[in-house]
């Protein structure tokens, strides 16, 4: 903790919270769920946001979970929400926390992802609670994915109650770069178009790699605690196979794959062939390749077109706490295209990635493996 707080009768607030009935069984439950998640106690980052001028960001790096258990769960007792970083971090570890913290885990400070996290929230009014029927809803599309991803032969995940919807938390093992930072976020805009409904949506930027998530077995306090509309203690549920299985980066890159593109992404263009997606595909490989653009394996999407990843000639554009590349060229029947999901592109189009790659309009593009 930041120190020992002074409670009631000359008692820190760590040693009146180790007084209250359940305590112990509390810090045993995270604890347990830490150590489910993490093999080998990676360091986390504990992050409490207080928004109070005197405690600001409340922040710590634990490689103890019972230390971090026992301090999360009394920020949470004070009526705060905790989190962890859900890939680790590289930060030094001090197994305590300490308030208006200014630096906290960047992107930068994750070496790998661990997980590909799908988290599943009901539609509701901002800053509330869900009902118990909105709750439900979020199962439901929980249990669609989760049976559409273990057809496709994906390990079983970890399930998390978030409190106000569920997690589905799959074993990943993928260095941060920027090709396997589009993976993951391409993988969550091809379920979010898949199974996203007026009641219940898959969040589409959880793919950061410094993400944080509930600290599982604290109560998620959003809102007014009422009747209808509780504040509830979140959960890790523990299922024999679960977390168990990896990912593999075959398995991403082909759910990657399916991201829809944007409307009139593709474009016929002079020079190029007539013909099938794969002849356009051929067509396209010796092109980029004759201009020394780095680019992934191509993979074949459910329409018959051919996605591959490359780097955006216009990325220094990007604004800086984007940090990350996520741009892909397509080949199909009806002509080629191009897509860059930065704002900053949204109006580029495939006429003008090959006018920057051939320098026909003075610029010569920054191309990087």
């Amino acid at each position: 903790m930041t120190g020992e707080r002074q409670g009631i009768g000359g008692m820190t607030k760590a040693e009146q919270h180790r007084e209250q009935p359940g305590a112990v069984a509390e810090v045993s439950a995270v604890t347990a769920a830490l150590d489910a998640l993490y093999r080998g106690h990676v360091p986390l980052e504990m992050r409490v946001i207080t928004r109070s001028p005197r405690l600001g960001t409340i922040s710590g790096v634990y490689d103890d979970y019972s230390i971090l258990a026992d301090h999360g769960l009394q920020w949470n007792a004070d009526g705060y929400n905790v989190y962890i970083t859900l890939n680790g971090t590289n930060l030094t570890v001090t197994n305590r926390s300490f308030p208006r913290r200014r630096r906290t885990t960047r992107d930068s400070d994750v070496p790998s992802y661990r997980y590909l996290f799908l988290d599943l929230d009901p539609v509701r009014e901002p800053n509330t609670s869900s009902t118990d029927e909105e709750k439900a809803e979020a199962w439901g599309t929980l249990a669609n994915i989760r049976d559409y991803l273990a057809r496709r032969r994906w390990p079983a995940p970890f399930v998390a109650d978030s409190g106000n919807g569920f997690h589905l938390l799959y074993r990943v093992d993928l260095p941060v770069h920027p090709e396997s930072v589009a993976i993951m976020r391409n993988c969550l805009t091809a379920l979010d178009a898949k199974f996203s409904n007026p009641r219940c949506k898959v969040d589409t930027t959880t793919f950061n790699p410094a993400r944080i998530v509930k600290l599982y077995g604290t109560v998620t306090r959003k809102g007014e605690n009422t009747v209808d509309r509780p504040h509830r203690r979140s959960e890790l549920k523990r299922e024999a196979g679960n977390g168990k299985g990896i990912v593999s980066t075959q398995l991403l890159l082909d759910l990657a794959a399916e991201t829809p593109s944007k409307a009139g992404v593709f474009a016929k263009e002079e020079g190029a062939p007539e013909g099938a997606a794969e002849e356009k595909l051929s067509w396209l490989v010796g092109w980029l390749d004759a201009h020394a653009v780095h680019h992934s394996r191509p993979h074949k999407r459910d329409d018959g077109s051919w996605i591959l990843f490359v780097s955006c000639p216009w990325k220094a554009r990007h604004t800086i706490d984007s940090g990350i590349t996520e741009t892909a060229v397509f080949a199909m029947a009806g002509g080629f295209g191009f897509d860059c999901r930065h704002d900053h592109c949204a109006d580029k189009q495939w006429s003008d990635f090959r006018r920057v790659v051939e320098g026909k309009d003075g610029q010569f593009p920054l191309m990087e493996e």
